[in-house]
């Protein structure tokens, strides 16, 4: 009797298969069009090969390898099947330190600074710095130009996009030739560096020619009261290397002292070093007497350090009065509903200007109505002698009603001590609401 060889031992063994399928609600990515990951369990008895030269994988090991693939794989077609992929927020760019504004030259006696200005861009958030060099040319620390240190630090702080460091350029009186200096960036903090290094060139302003004088001519309207200045500008032209002086005086003209003007007796002015201009003051007396223009003169005289190229000037007073009869305007006015609570018009008066004037006024109604949408008023306006305008003020209602545009007017009559030319105006309320 043959008996057969034992088989193969077997043992239960739990089989897990994972697979992916489109749904409308996926539980691991948590949105929806993404994946979703179901498996089906299977129990089965498994045949042992003890001479399989592959061991077999444990229920775990599946388990951890399948979930991470499924979960991967869901991740990754979340962004293909629908889901929404933000990308990552940019980050400002690096600060950078470059030229805003740099003056290249500058007149020795002019700005009396040369400016090196500079722009940081990218990110602010921070403080930065970098090191500015002065350096010689031809012009010279201490003689030249100023420099508070040879190196200093430029300094934005948070922030802050624009920073100068200023030089100050020294005037002399010495005739040279063109002079420069250099700057330079360095040791960037939190920052780099693309600007520079350049240079600046002091221009210089000095002659050997001989000092002169000369001086300007003025004029002004006289007014119809108080007084008035002319203004006269002595100028000294060549070389400022040393003191000068000049006498100035004023002389009458069609225009005569103290009823026009009031006397410049002759006075010595002094130019010290380097200084090129002074300035002289005459007072003139403003009147309501319609004339000619008048003029008077001014007279530069003994020198002393420098010669007279131009010693006269005129001083005109024009004359703004007038002899016609006088006449009264009113002018058109607009104003919005809430503007100032009030309207003005004001009324004008020409032609002769030394009596006394008054013309009477009233309101009318226009589209505007009176006491709905302004006060309505009448009076009179008085001038004096020299007054040639006066206001009338109107109060305004601000009714919080949109409507349109509506107007009233300002009507004149009954002139005294002069005629109406103009006697009516309109008065636009512009609606606020």
């Amino acid at each position: 009797m043959s008996t057969s060889a034992p088989g193969p031992s077997r043992s239960p063994t739990t089989t897990e298969t994972y697979e992916t399928r489109a749904a409308g609600h996926s539980p691991l990515t948590g949105g929806t069009g993404g994946r979703t990951i179901s498996r089906r369990r299977a129990t089965r008895r498994a045949t042992s090969d003890r001479s399989s030269p592959m061991p077999h994988l444990s229920t775990p090991a599946v388990r951890r390898l399948a979930t991470s693939l499924a979960l991967t794989l869901a991740a990754s077609t979340t962004a293909l099947v629908g889901g929404a992929v933000t990308a990552p927020a940019q980050a400002d760019p690096a600060p950078v330190i470059t030229i805003w504004s740099v003056t290249d030259s500058v007149t020795e006696g002019d700005l009396g600074e040369a400016d090196l200005g500079f722009r940081r861009s990218g990110d602010l958030s921070a403080p930065s710095s970098a090191k500015v060099t002065i350096t010689d040319g031809t012009a010279v620390r201490g003689s030249d130009f100023t420099a508070s240190a040879f190196q200093t630090t430029l300094r934005f702080k948070a922030g802050e996009s624009v920073r100068f460091i200023r030089v100050p350029i020294k005037d002399d009186q010495v005739v040279e030739p063109d002079e420069t200096f250099d700057w330079a960036l360095s040791a960037p903090v939190n920052a780099s560096i693309a600007a520079g290094p350049g240079t600046v060139t002091i221009v210089d302003d000095d002659t050997n020619d001989p000092p002169t004088f000369r001086i300007s001519d003025d004029g002004r309207y006289e007014g119809g009261a108080g007084t008035v200045t002319l203004t006269f500008i002595v100028a000294r032209d060549g070389s400022t290397a040393s003191r000068a002086s000049v006498m100035v005086a004023s002389v009458a003209g069609s225009a005569t002292a103290p009823s026009d003007y009031q006397t410049k007796r002759p006075t010595r002015i002094a130019f010290a070093v380097g200084q090129q201009a002074k300035l002289v003051q005459v007072t003139v007396r403003s009147d309501l007497e319609p004339e000619t223009d008048e003029s008077f003169g001014m007279v530069l005289s003994s020198p002393k350090g420098a010669t007279i190229a131009d010693g006269e000037a005129v001083g005109t007073i024009y004359n703004d009065d007038s002899d016609d009869p006088p006449t009264f305007f009113v002018f058109d006015q607009l104003y919005g509903e809430g503007d100032s609570g009030a309207a003005t018009f004001f009324v004008r008066r020409d032609g002769d200007l030394r009596g006394t004037s008054s013309v009477d006024f009233a309101t009318a109604d226009g589209t505007a109505v009176a006491p709905a949408d302004y006060a309505a008023r009448s009076g009179t306006v008085t001038f004096p002698p020299g007054e040639s305008t006066v206001f009338i003020t109107i109060a305004l209602k601000d009714d919080e009603v949109p409507e349109p545009q509506e107007t009233f007017v300002v009507n004149l009559s009954n002139p005294v001590g002069g005629t109406i030319a103009r006697g009516s105006a309109v008065m636009t309320i512009s609606d606020a609401d």
